[in-house]
């Protein structure tokens, strides 16, 4: 009752002020007079001017809004205002995805003339495509090991299979020449090729995530467990191509072409990661697998080997991870992860 009491008085005062003159100022001190120019004028030196509140769903429940009416949508985290028979919004706060590892990415990573978008997986930040970066040059002959004149291949010798999966490259050219588990490579400053267990860190990650039983004998930390693992972990990072996602309905683009059309095990993208499928270079500079199978090389040699090193692959037939070790001979694609502070 005291309330309405107030607001009464309030609004009697307003009005009695307003039909003494034109106009009105509200103030926590005192003598304080609108200026010359405002009908109406709130003063304070520590207070501030509250916008009706309210959801979309309130906010269209308004009878016949006045032109320049001005709300905030909670809904939306909009400022709107109300012109030529619609509201629009005026101002909003955009949050960025990204609160984690890749804080300060929103826009991704700018490399070579390409802006890389990226994903958050746990603890890290990973590109959410594979590097395509380098001159594209015949799959029959080597690549070298420069950073400054990186060369790639693509499935066919066809530049527009590389715009789709990213390049291809041979273990001593994503690394630079470099030897060293964890080298930048091809990545852009800052960011580097991921290690064993850098992967085996995404993969527990994925597998508790999901709720999957026995994850860290399926991923343990060693350099001698191979072939698949796990369960639905590869099809969460393949690229989308189904509605119905194992932990929701995340998934909602159409199917992505870039997979054979015959693939029975589809990929959810339930992170973002988006895998595809280039397949890989053999060393006498064939391509196997390409639509099938996404190859991707990690930056730690199997057991100090000068010939073979470990990399990550997922098929089209099935939706595990797979651990292998090839020769570095053979072309495979290229992701980069944020490096420590």
């Amino acid at each position: 009752m005291q309330t309405k009491l107030f607001i009464a008085k309030l609004l009697i005062l307003l009005i009695a002020t307003n039909s003494i003159k034109s106009q009105v100022s509200i103030s926590d001190k005192d003598n304080q007079t609108a200026h010359p120019s405002s009908v109406l004028e709130l003063i304070s030196d520590d207070k501030g001017l509250l916008l009706p509140r309210m959801e979309t769903s309130q906010r269209d429940e308004i009878t016949s809004p006045a032109q320049s009416l001005i709300i905030f949508n909670t809904t939306k985290n909009c400022i709107e205002i109300f012109v030529g028979g619609e509201w629009n919004e005026f101002w909003c706060y955009e949050e960025g995805p990204f609160t984690g590892a890749c804080e300060g990415f929103d826009d991704g990573v700018e490399h070579g003339g390409q802006t890389y978008p990226v994903v958050e997986i746990g603890d890290q930040c990973w590109f959410a495509e594979n590097l395509n970066i380098g001159d594209m040059i015949p799959s029959n002959t080597n690549q070298g090991t420069s950073c400054v004149n990186i060369e790639k291949y693509c499935e066919s010798n066809d530049i527009d299979n590389c715009n789709n999966y990213g390049g291809v490259y041979q273990w001593d050219q994503a690394m630079c020449g470099s030897s060293t588990e964890g080298a930048q490579g091809i990545c852009p400053e800052g960011w580097h090729i991921p290690t064993h267990f850098e992967w085996t860190d995404m993969e527990l990650y994925i597998c508790n995530y999901a709720g999957n039983s026995n994850c860290e004998t399926e991923f343990p930390y060693n350099y001698t467990t191979t072939l698949g693992r796990g369960t639905n972990e590869g099809a969460m990072l393949k690229s989308c191509r189904q509605v119905d996602s194992p932990l929701g309905d995340e998934c909602d683009t159409e199917e992505d072409p870039r997979w054979n059309s015959n693939d029975n095990h589809h990929g959810t993208d339930y992170f973002g990661f988006s895998s595809v499928p280039h397949g890989y270079r053999i060393n006498t500079g064939g391509f196997n697998y390409y639509r099938r199978t996404t190859y991707i090389w990690t930056s730690t040699e199997y057991h100090d080997d000068s010939i073979q090193a470990w990399l990550r692959f997922s098929r089209n037939t099935n939706s595990n991870i797979s651990r292998s070790q090839y020769n570095k001979l053979w072309g495979l694609s290229v992701r980069c992860i944020k490096s420590s502070e």
